[in-house]
């Protein structure tokens, strides 16, 4: 498929389900940006129900399966060259 999942992205503090969403969308766009990826024709969604004390997971739905591939691509030579800076990312 097209989706990748991303973990250990925190969880928003702000009160609305939208302004959570806006600031998940902002934080996967920081990811992407950090591995060289444009963020463009991403769709972003938490995974679960909200609870102030867990994170959920993130799917992250890319336009093609091109698309994911590269970001995966790019994501897992990004955690080799420094490990422990950059989220985890799966498909």
């Amino acid at each position: 498929g097209k989706n990748a999942i991303v973990f250990n992205i925190a969880e928003s503090t702000q009160n609305t389900k939208d302004e959570r969403e806006r600031e998940d969308d902002e934080q996967v766009v920081g990811l992407l940006s950090e591995i060289s990826l444009p963020a463009n024709h991403v769709n972003c969604r938490r995974l679960g129900n909200y609870s102030e004390d867990k994170t959920r997971p993130v799917r992250v739905t890319f336009s093609d399966t091109k698309t994911r591939d590269q970001a995966l691509k790019a994501f897992y030579k990004a955690v080799k060259e420094t490990p422990g800076k950059v989220t985890g990312l799966h498909a």
